[in-house]
């Protein structure tokens, strides 16, 4: 929106309007805008990023969630943001100092220099001294985030959970996979939308192949949907 001119995304409400002004047409309601007068007593107050967007997707028209774009780039908007600023490198306290060794042998030319290689192949070899200690650290250093899907540190939370899961309760004997078909599913289907009458579910047999291809249409326009009902059959079956 501001041609060869990159804008910040940061407390920077008006990106937000020019990349989508059919969601913001009046110019009002914008992401980060710190240009709202505050007051406890009129109940003006800053909301953050996160919660902002959830609002706007629980929105009753629905023009957020089946927006192409605005779900995508908020998201990566925000994980770039957690992984950026709530970030941080962890290790064993037993292992300091070797690190400290390490680090003093690691130098900006050796990193960039073993980056390069990685880049062109990932199961390259380090050569110098300080490219060696470079692959080390990366054996030893944990990069701990918050809380974002995908991360090391979110896999580490989850392997913690389960370690504690049976320590308390056991060792599972059974595993179970659950697969959810929310195409066929008319919970999923009311939360994007559409009006089902349970009366009539057995009216529509005989063009079942094009009623299949009506949810799956549905569901695929309107992704929190989907997301809403996973969570909604996980948490409460």
């Amino acid at each position: 929106p501001s041609g060869s001119t990159p804008l910040h995304t940061s407390r920077n409400p008006r990106v937000f309007g020019l990349l989508w002004p059919t969601l913001f047409p009046y110019g009002v309601g914008m992401i980060d805008n710190n240009n709202v007068r505050l007051s406890t007593e009129d109940g003006f107050r800053q909301v953050d990023t996160v919660p902002h967007v959830e609002h706007l997707i629980t929105i009753a028209d629905k023009r957020f969630q089946v927006h192409k774009s605005f779900l995508f780039v908020m998201a990566n908007i925000i994980q770039r943001r957690q992984s950026s600023f709530k970030s941080r490198l962890a290790v064993n306290r037993s292992w300091f100092p070797l690190i400290q060794d390490l680090m003093l042998k690691v130098d900006d030319v050796s990193v960039e220099s073993y980056r390069v290689k990685l880049e062109g192949n990932p199961f390259a070899k380090p050569e110098s001294e300080g490219e060696k200690a470079a692959n080390q650290l990366m054996k030893y250093l944990s990069y701990v985030s918050d809380h974002i899907p995908g991360s090391v540190g979110d896999v580490n939370k989850m392997k913690q959970e389960c370690k504690s899961k049976i320590i308390c309760d056991g060792l599972p004997h059974v595993f179970a996979t659950v697969n959810l078909a929310d195409a066929h599913n008319p919970v999923a289907q009311v939360l994007a939308g559409r009006d089902i009458n349970l009366d009539q579910i057995f009216d529509c047999l005989d063009r079942a192949d094009q009623e299949g291809g009506a949810r799956a249409k549905t569901l695929a326009k309107n992704p929190v949907a989907g997301a809403e009902f996973f969570h909604l059959i996980i948490t409460k079956f």
